[in-house]
């Protein structure tokens, strides 16, 4: 048996859909809607034997100092030959390389964890933010699970070596972000929000999305973010690009706006669009406009909770990867 076990593509969500919703229907797991799975498919790893998906799961970030193994599933037929076993390792790897100190699991299956070097907790022991997304599950509050935590030597915020996926421009790095870069990325969102440039971003949601992100880099400092959503299995949007005022117009924003296009590219996309003030600058890298009313229903998932909402001033923008 030859398994490989890699970052999930947009290919692989429909297998990731039926996987996790068959041992939702046993009552193993919570079930996923297939938008969720799309949208989550960066915390995703899976497990493939001759191009066949025969285990997945993923690494959700809950917050800069805590992250929680969801979706663990092997196919049945699979199971027993550490498959299970490779994955979480894997995602303990990605967890490292973020700079997260500690992860948990709540499971029915507690001794596997255990066996991996997990700990056991009582859930009530675990910081009250994690239940934010346990408020939609039928069992609430009455969880029957089992609780488990693993303590990490976190990478921290030293250096970083270039990776798969960064890119080295003539006067930085463009890179992944990582929880230590969090703060200033939310510092520079957020001066832009304020002018009335893009949304606002909390902490909160830059966390859980930050495999979504990408940061320019220079000496060590962070002058720049954007990040890349996936919606659907064909969609990507271009989000929370922002690049700090005094080093704006010196090219980063065109430099990150390629490196979120190469990630979705290599994620298989087939387009990316943006809402935004400035069609020019996104023209100038190929984009083309297009009326907001063309686009899927599913892009608007975000925008009810704006305040400009349904009455959107912003222009939409559409780059063919294919």
């Amino acid at each position: 048996m030859s398994i490989t076990i890699r970052p999930a593509s947009v290919a692989d969500g429909q297998a990731i859909y039926e996987l996790v919703n068959t041992f939702a229907r046993q009552g193993l797991m919570l079930p996923l809607s297939q938008s969720a799975v799309y949208q989550a498919i960066r915390d995703f790893v899976v497990a493939e034997e001759e191009g066949q998906i025969r285990g997945c799961g993923a690494l959700q970030i809950t917050w800069g100092d805590l992250g929680e193994i969801r979706s663990l599933a092997v196919a049945d037929g699979w199971q027993g030959r550490g498959i299970g076993r490779q994955i979480v390792e894997r995602l303990l790897e990605e967890a490292q390389q973020l700079g997260l100190p500690r992860v948990f699991a709540l499971t029915y299956r507690r001794p596997f964890f255990l066996r991996l070097g997990f700990q056991p907790i009582e859930k009530e022991a675990l910081p009250q933010k994690i239940w934010a997304d346990c408020i939609d599950c039928i069992k609430f509050p009455n969880c029957d699970e089992e609780a488990a935590i693993l303590d990490l030597s976190a990478t921290g915020s030293g250096d970083h070596l270039i990776e798969s996926g960064d890119y080295q421009t003539k006067e930085g790095l463009i890179r992944k972000a990582k929880i230590a870069d969090v703060e200033t990325m939310a510092q520079t969102i957020n001066e832009r929000a304020a002018l009335g440039e893009l949304l606002p971003r909390s902490h909160h949601h830059i966390y859980q999305n930050l495999r979504d992100f990408v940061v320019y880099a220079r000496d060590g400092y962070i002058l720049g973010t954007g990040a890349m959503h996936v919606l659907w299995s064909d969609l990507g949007e271009i989000r929370a690009l922002a690049v700090a005022g005094p080093w704006q117009g010196q090219g980063m924003g065109t430099a990150i706006v390629h490196a979120l296009v190469e990630g979705a590219r290599a994620l298989g996309l087939e387009k990316v669009f943006a809402f935004t003030y400035k069609p020019g600058f996104f023209e100038r890298l190929g984009f083309y406009l297009v009326d907001k009313e063309t686009l899927p229903r599913k892009v608007w998932g975000e925008c009810i909770h704006c305040v400009k909402f349904p009455n959107c001033d912003e222009v939409a923008l559409v780059f063919d990867l294919k």
